[in-house]
């Protein structure tokens, strides 16, 4: 039997799952021979909390921002795309509950 594992499609490159241990930040990786893209963990989390603030971090730190009032704005816009992400999927009923106590 295999286990569920809940997805949150943050872009192309970005997203955010959750099996029944840890949250993890996940960046694909195409397989030059095949052209198969394969989701790779980069990163795991106890909370979701803590996965989005380190969600964005990683966002904020591949871009080319000067000055507080860009990386601020940039912040914001991040936490906004990543929220909106979280709120199309499934994750607040099952996840929020059972995982960030």
């Amino acid at each position: 039997m295999s286990e569920k594992v809940t997805k949150i499609e943050i872009n192309e490159n970005l997203r955010i799952t959750l099996d029944r241990y840890c949250w993890a930040i996940q960046r694909p990786k195409k397989n030059s021979k095949t052209g198969e893209v394969t989701w790779i963990s980069q990163a795991w989390f106890p909370s979701l909390t803590q996965t989005v603030e380190a969600c964005v971090e990683l966002s904020l730190s591949e871009e080319d921002l000067i000055g507080l009032d860009e990386i601020n704005q940039a912040w914001i816009s991040y936490l906004g795309i990543i929220e909106a992400a979280i709120d199309m999927s499934d994750v607040e009923n099952l996840a929020i509950r059972e995982f960030d106590r």
